[in-house]
């Protein structure tokens, strides 16, 4: 009878790890790298040095983001004068991080040393993109917090295509919605039904993680589509080619959820067919071919 019992508990524990595999293959992740694809979304990409010399201030006061690229010391002004012009709700700032020591800061400042997919030591030396922290067991409880920008943004080939515009785009309306989904919760669960179903194993982390991007480009898409922002051309197209992509890995992964995951995959599908931009979108194949420029 023991040995039966070991075995119904081992078929179980494997069971459940096929389950998480099929998920994370679902959603284009490998199993071993789930901590670094959560945090990191894809841009761990090595940072360059910088061999230029450092750019003069123009005498105008106005700070460029060629300056910041070249000088580190300017890039919180430069920051600041982006975002001046716009209000963005439940975010108490943007933080130039150079060294990766204000996020980890915040996260002590909250209690909390690690969050959904990893530890919050991954943002060592600052080579991260731009994140917003999303503390679970304070969510939706109406809390601000900052949109903190690391390194990458201006030292990473993988950015090296942006323009200030593009640049703005993201701090203000994509991770302005993550600052909307900390304050307010996801609307298609309550946060008190997200926390539980995460703790319960529910709610698969890499499932919700993806849920919540895919609520923040149904916001910031709109947004860039009606010229709200002058991005760039290639700038649009990568963010219809993310909006797609994600997509299509979370109606893969939706074949195999759990009821709560499949409440939060239809009520941001439903959001996504409400929006008439988002509607039978295409990315040229031209992309695909420049995206290779920045890898």
């Amino acid at each position: 009878m023991k040995n039966r019992g070991k075995r119904n508990v081992a078929e179980v524990a494997e069971r459940r790890m096929q389950s998480r595999r099929q998920l994370l293959a679902a959603l284009g992740i490998g199993v071993g790298g789930v901590a670094a694809a959560f945090l990191l979304l894809g841009t761990g990409s090595a940072l360059r040095m910088n061999k230029s010399a450092p750019s003069a201030v123009p005498s105008s006061g106005m700070i460029t983001f060629d300056n910041a690229r070249s000088t580190h010391s300017l890039r919180q002004q430069f920051l600041d004068q982006l975002v001046s012009t716009n209000q963005i709700p439940y975010c108490t700032g943007v933080v130039y991080d150079h060294d990766g020591s204000k996020i980890q800061a915040y996260f002590q400042s909250v209690g909390a040393t690690e969050f959904i997919g990893g530890k919050a030591s991954v943002f060592h030396n600052g080579n991260y993109d731009i994140k917003t922290p999303d503390v679970l067991n304070r969510a939706g409880q109406g809390h601000a917090v900052p949109i903190f920008v690391g390194r990458q943004p201006f030292e990473a080939n993988s950015f090296s295509y942006m323009n200030a515009e593009d640049l703005r785009h993201i701090i203000v309306a994509h991770e302005g919605q993550h600052c909307q989904q900390h304050a307010k919760g996801l609307p298609y669960l309550s946060p008190s039904e997200t926390l539980a179903g995460l703790q319960e194993g529910k709610i698969h982390p890499i499932f919700l993680y993806h849920i919540a991007e895919h609520d923040a480009y149904l916001h910031d898409l709109p947004r860039l589509l009606r010229g709200e922002f002058k991005a760039s051309e290639y700038h649009i197209n990568d963010a219809k080619q993310r909006f797609i992509q994600n997509g299509f890995n979370l109606t893969r992964a939706s074949r195999i959820a759990r009821p709560l995951e499949l409440r939060l995959f239809q009520g941001v599908m439903s959001g996504v067919q409400m929006e008439p931009l988002l509607r039978d979108l295409s990315v040229p194949s031209s992309h695909y071919e420049a995206m290779k420029r920045f890898k």
